[in-house]
């Protein structure tokens, strides 16, 4: 696309832009007084309506400014054009809190008892899941415990039957025989 292409382009959005705001004033024009209008609308039309005015009318300086050669990077129609950004932005956030909490007032909050005790059913099944498995990992450290207990209590007794630096044990003569087999398994 070449540059007068794009710029023949940008030219008919701009013409068609100030076309939608002529049919959008002329509802203005007609009613004569912007407070008659306000009877017809509700609140939250009527401030939205209030600030579009504020930033037609804002936009339209500033592309006056910017058609006849004025630097409008520093020029205060960008904190008035800021200003009322931010209170459309306030009553779009208005207008929404007010849809929800007529939504709200016509269909008040509800528990659906048949989600509450699948939740409640669920919440059971998988508590009582986690206790098994606690207990079997309990049981198994006990036996683990037992297990090394038993092997701690057999080396204790035949170090007790050895003395020090002696190659037979000292118990009884008779099963001596015995624990050396014991020993050297």
């Amino acid at each position: 696309m070449s540059e007068i292409e794009k710029l023949d382009q940008n030219l008919d959005n701009m013409l068609q832009g100030l076309d939608d705001a002529d049919k959008m004033l002329q509802v203005l024009f007609d009613e004569q007084n912007i407070d008659k209008l306000a009877e017809n609308v509700s609140l939250g039309q009527y401030a939205e309506l209030n600030n579009a005015l504020a930033y037609h009318a804002n936009s339209l300086y500033f592309m006056f400014l910017k058609a006849n050669g004025f630097a409008v990077k520093d020029h205060k129609i960008n904190q008035e054009l800021a200003r009322v950004k931010t209170y459309m932005q306030k009553v779009k956030a208005g207008v929404e809190q007010k849809k929800i909490e007529e939504v709200y007032s016509k269909n008040p909050k509800q528990v659906n008892t048949d989600a509450l005790h699948r939740v409640i059913k669920s919440t059971e099944s998988h508590n009582q899941r986690v206790l098994e498995q606690q207990a079997k990992e309990w049981q198994d450290n006990q036996d683990k415990m037992e297990i090394e207990s038993v092997s701690i209590q057999n080396t204790q007794k035949q170090q007790k039957k050895l003395h020090r630096g002696a190659l037979l044990p000292t118990g009884s003569h008779l099963n001596w025989k015995d624990q050396i087999n014991e020993i050297l398994k």
